[in-house]
């Protein structure tokens, strides 16, 4: 754990974790994001946000980036401690997959009566200061911004 003292002199902090991309590993992925948050004292609003969107992709990878098998993700993060963002990137080798591409969902009218799908992506697009997404060498790779001032 980075103490007060040296958050100070550090600019950037970065970190990975590499994991089976299978729902059952969603409390080791939240429990890296929790552990990063709380490197920078952020708000619980920024907190949670920023957990929503972590579980989001990390939900949409495990159940449909690999329908014939299992497959690895990798989550990055770097925090720039001199602008307070955090960049926070999901990386798998599954099917290429661009969810910016998804249609934007209705939110209007009765749950049970909208078409299922893309509500939680349209939640990660209105919680990201930037969202960004590219296939590159055989990966999807989803990168979101987000400010913690």
């Amino acid at each position: 754990m980075v103490n007060d003292m040296c958050k100070n002199k550090i600019k950037l902090i970065s970190d990975k974790i590499t994991l089976d991309a299978k729902i059952e590993n969603s409390m080791e992925a939240m429990n890296f994001i929790d552990n990063m948050l709380k490197l920078i004292n952020c708000s619980k609003d920024i907190y949670y946000k920023v957990v929503i969107i972590a579980d989001e992709l990390f939900s949409n990878i495990s159940n449909y980036s690999f329908p014939k098998g299992e497959g690895k993700l990798v989550i990055t993060y770097t925090i720039d401690m001199s602008s307070k963002e955090i960049n926070l990137s999901f990386i798998d080798g599954g099917i290429p997959f661009n969810p910016l591409t998804v249609e934007e969902p209705s939110v209007i009218g009765m749950a049970s009566e909208r078409k299922v799908g893309g509500l939680g992506i349209h939640i990660v697009k209105s919680y990201a200061e930037d969202l960004s997404y590219e296939y590159k060498d055989g990966c999807n790779i989803i990168t979101v911004n987000k400010k913690y001032r």
